[in-house]
């Protein structure tokens, strides 16, 4: 698996945008979601307590999730996993590395 991988001030509250109809929405160049399916439900799940979800919200049409973050180690990784479960009952995983630096 190849992750997405971004930056984090460990001071900081970001939000990380995870959209399943890429290609509808205009942000990236495949869509996950069928024509007419829409995202039911969604969590956001850390790879550790020290990268704290804040808040997570289903967006765009019901086609994306936004993740508020905060917290995280100096020099740690952490991974972001966003499982859905879709208006098809189908569910779906994606998850992104976060490393945590001085920015």
């Amino acid at each position: 698996m190849i992750l997405k991988k971004y930056s984090k001030d460990p001071n900081s509250t970001v939000d990380f945008l995870f959209d399943f109809a890429g290609l509808r929405n205009g942000s990236g160049h495949k869509d996950y979601l069928e024509f007419g399916e829409t995202i039911s439900s969604a969590v956001a799940i850390s790879s550790s307590v020290d990268l704290v979800v804040n808040q997570t919200s289903v967006i765009n049409n019901d086609t994306s999730v936004q993740v508020w973050v905060s917290g995280g180690v100096l020099g740690v990784s952490y991974m972001l996993t966003v499982r859905i479960t879709t208006s098809a009952s189908r569910i779906d995983d994606r998850s992104i590395s976060i490393f945590i630096e001085n920015l």
